[in-house]
């Protein structure tokens, strides 16, 4: 018996929103290009899902990286009347990309970028990972309160519903993104129902496990020997904010199918944000384009059979 681990994150770069394409400077590139490396030299991911990057930055990001194993998942490229700004950069020798997809949806006159959906198989035991990149609007174009932003929550959750009842077997599913709401918005908490209720969710597969419900506060309790601040959440408000600095709109959100220890689950006790002191300060600076931390997570699977030669877990 030997045990499989992969390596899931998501980061929302900051260096090319919709609004502001090609707005980084070399130097923010570079900066960029040293987080990546890290999530997958160092803490070995293997899925990256990046958001806010045009098609040339993933491809940079890629080159930074010390390996000749990983590819690019481009969904940047324009479709139709939508452009999303999002991508995956994967190791090929542990998945296989087979089937992608976008998922949008009408409000009104106003097109929804739902999430876009890349279904990998799983080479060393030929199971399928369905993963949705989800990088929903800013709370500065649509208001926190809109019932917009739960539309998006609803529509989402059909989609995936349906997808689930056309697959064969329980379908792994992991949906990660920049959700500009937190895990307890009603976009979130009550329409995608991401609940913080592991029990529901192995109860009754149409919920989702939310493990950031978990990172909305502040790491370490205060103490005599210091506040033991660490960042309460995964984005920086550079203005302030009006109730507090950090808001943890950075997640992944798992499928029941990810809470049964007979097949890939999740991995709980490593699952959170990066705290890298270097972004940490870029952060807080107002003179840079940084505002987010990545969040990253494990997947783990028993099997009877070595994996092989090559693969790599933590």
């Amino acid at each position: 018996m030997t045990e499989l681990i992969l390596g899931i994150a998501w980061w929302n770069t900051s260096l090319s929103p919709i609004r502001a394409r090609h707005r980084a400077e070399e130097e923010d590139k570079q900066i960029a290009a040293g987080i990546v490396s890290s999530l997958v030299d160092s803490l070995q991911i293997d899925c990256l899902a990046l958001g806010e990057v045009t098609s040339d930055e993933l491809t940079y990001l890629l080159n930074s990286c010390c390996t000749q194993d990983y590819g690019i998942f481009d969904g940047t490229l324009k479709k139709e009347s939508h452009l999303f700004d999002t991508g995956l950069i994967y190791n090929k020798n542990r998945l296989e990309i087979i089937d992608s997809g976008d998922l949008t949806d009408g409000y009104g006159n106003r097109e929804l970028k739902l999430a876009q959906r890349i279904d990998f198989r799983v080479r060393e035991t030929y199971e399928e990972l369905h993963v949705y990149i989800c990088h929903w609007p800013s709370r500065l174009w649509c208001h926190e309160n809109s019932a917009m932003r739960n539309t998006f929550g609803i529509r989402l959750h059909d989609s995936i519903g349906n997808f689930k009842q056309a697959s064969e077997q329980a379908a792994q599913i992991i949906i990660m993104g920049d959700f500009n709401d937190e895990p307890f918005d009603e976009s979130l908490a009550q329409y995608l129902l991401a609940t913080r209720d592991r029990t529901k969710v192995m109860l009754d597969d149409k919920y989702f496990y939310n493990p950031f419900w978990r990172h909305l506060g502040e790491v370490f309790p205060f103490s005599a020997n210091g506040d033991g601040s660490n960042g309460c959440g995964t984005c920086f408000h550079k203005s302030g904010g009006e109730e507090t600095r950090w808001r943890t709109f950075d997640q992944i959100i798992v499928s029941s199918s990810l809470l049964d220890h007979d097949r890939w689950f999740i991995d709980e006790e490593n699952t959170d944000s990066l705290k890298n002191p270097i972004l940490d300060e870029l952060l807080e600076s107002k003179s840079r384009i940084f505002d987010h931390r990545p969040v990253l997570s494990y997947l783990r699977r028993k099997i009877d059979i070595l994996p092989k030669e090559g693969n790599h877990g933590v």
